[in-house]
């Protein structure tokens, strides 16, 4: 589970890509993860990416936009018995 040489040179580009905005703190959280990779959540898929891969680190960067996003609030449910 070790990250690739130039980790955060590649999650600079990656986040550039998604939201340039998010960019400097996404190099902060490839940086931990390279530091402490125990830390390191494996994606949920059949065709998950390697940990620390160059392809993990762009699915990652796409989830860490995307879980930035605003969402829309839902009504309340009706239960009824």
């Amino acid at each position: 589970m070790i990250f690739i040489k130039n980790a955060e040179d590649i999650a600079g580009l990656a986040m550039n890509q998604s939201n340039p905005l998010l960019a400097e703190r996404f190099v902060e959280l490839i940086r931990f993860l390279i530091a402490y990779p125990e830390c390191a959540s494996g994606l949920r898929s059949k065709d998950a990416p390697a940990l620390g891969s160059e392809g993990y680190i762009y699915a990652d960067a796409k989830n860490f936009t995307h879980g930035r996003d605003q969402k829309r609030p839902t009504p309340p449910r009706n239960y009824s018995r």
